[in-house]
């Protein structure tokens, strides 16, 4: 179980690109990206170059900005590494794309298409990026069970939820439709987390699906978990360890306890 580890850095094979002169516009997780870069970005939508692991420069911090556009958390850098290779590979699949973690034209423009249906103004991307949407609702109604989520509900809430999906590793694009794909990705975690199976998001399966995402960042490296954590990885975390016999209460904190039995059971492993 990947419980203490350290952030993975990226090592691209490739030396980045040179900077551009035009004057940058803040992108999402760091980084930027100018109107030259995306004026460039058209060879790639064109297929008339590809973005692979090693690649690196202006156009990768193009692609990284555009790939946490529809959900994911990826620093731009402008590296083509292991986490930006694997946003790519998660966002292929579940667009129903050939999942080699290659960057060509069908991924670009269905990376184009589903950036179409994403908030375009400054005030609502942000919203949009920190799980808030617009009328007032934001995750947090879903979380306290304020609002509901179900198939055949649409809108910017729903994309919350894909986006959520997609970086817990289901298969989920972020189109803003609640269909049979999200429905399908909703009914996997339900059955992960040992809830009814019903494919509607509600409390319970919001909470289940925020353990899920950070847990996930712990499993990549993204985070961190030592005693004196807390929140939903060590909910997730205190969770898994009970399912393999090392008995925990879920109080969300890592503390003695908790981390006794994480010792416990790496020295079984």
């Amino acid at each position: 179980m990947p419980v203490f580890e350290t952030t993975v850095k990226e090592t691209p094979t490739t030396k980045p690109g040179p900077a551009p002169t035009q004057k940058p516009q803040r992108a999402r997780g760091g980084g930027s990206v100018s109107s030259a870069q995306e004026t460039h970005w058209s060879l790639v939508v064109t297929g008339q170059q590809l973005l692979r692991r090693g690649s690196s420069g202006p156009l990768v911090k193009v692609l990284q900005a555009k790939l946490n556009l529809v959900g994911h958390q990826l620093a731009v850098d402008g590296e083509f590494g292991p986490q930006t290779e694997e946003a790519v590979r998660a966002f292929q699949q579940g667009r129903g794309l050939e999942v080699d973690g290659v960057v060509g034209k069908q991924t670009a423009e269905a990376l184009e298409e589903a950036i179409g249906v994403t908030p375009v103004g400054p005030r609502e991307r942000k919203e949009w990026l920190s799980g808030k949407a617009g009328g007032g609702e934001d995750w947090e109604a879903v979380l306290s069970g304020g609002k509901v989520l179900r198939k055949g509900d649409s809108g910017q809430l729903v994309m919350v939820l894909q986006g959520k999906l997609a970086d817990a590793g289901l298969k989920c694009s972020v189109d803003g439709e609640f269909g049979p794909q999200t429905l399908a990705a909703v009914q996997e975690l339900q059955q992960k987390a040992g809830l009814p199976i019903d494919g509607v998001v509600g409390p319970n399966t919001a909470q289940a699906l925020d353990r899920e995402v950070e847990w996930q960042r712990v499993i990549k490296g993204q985070t961190r978990l030592t005693l004196g954590s807390e929140g939903p990885a060590v909910i997730r975390l205190q969770q898994l360890l009970t399912a393999v016999g090392f008995g925990v209460a879920r109080t969300g904190q890592l503390g003695p306890t908790t981390k006794g039995q994480v010792e416990a059971y790496q020295k079984a492993g």
